[in-house]
């Protein structure tokens, strides 16, 4: 029995097996947001208010543009961390961390204008819907206003 593992061979697939396991959960995480982005800014519109909708939009779009402004000096932050990490055991495969962070990042960027999308369409979606119903309901107001009223001795007199 090996108390120490001298040459490497234990440590590589715990190494894969923690990556496969941050590759589920940013997957995992991606879903989550999608799915509650498209809950609250497209589905269920009555529950929150706009008011809540749109400050919250106006929040992602700023902290978007923060996200785009220190993208160089993030990247190298990032870059610089995941090197640092992947220098601590110079024999394992660890040079995947540091497009890791810096994909997790990007992934970050992304996900804010999933967001804004999904927002944009379910505002123009809501829109559209709003006037489509306010066209139907003067439709049927004007047809009652137009037909001519049935009296009952009329259909009654053959």
């Amino acid at each position: 029995m090996q108390v120490v593992d001298q040459n490497g061979s234990i440590a590589e697939p715990a190494f894969r097996l923690f990556r496969l396991f941050l590759q589920l959960l940013i997957f995992l995480a991606a879903v989550a947001v999608c799915r509650w982005g498209v809950r609250t800014f497209f589905l269920n519109r009555g529950r929150k208010s706009n008011r809540w909708r749109n400050s919250y939009s106006v929040v992602n779009f700023l902290f978007l543009a923060l996200l785009f402004l220190f993208r160089a000096p993030a990247d190298k932050l990032l870059t610089a961390f995941g090197d640092s990490i992947s220098r601590l055991r110079p024999e394992s495969e660890l040079g995947w961390l540091t497009a890791a962070m810096v994909g997790l990042y990007y992934a970050l960027i992304a996900s804010s204008i999933l967001l804004l999308a999904i927002h944009a369409v379910g505002l123009a979606y809501w829109i559209a819907d709003s006037l489509l119903l306010k066209r139907a309901i003067v439709e049927f107001r004007s047809t009652f206003r137009t037909r001519a009223p049935v009296t009952i001795s009329s259909t009654c007199s053959a």
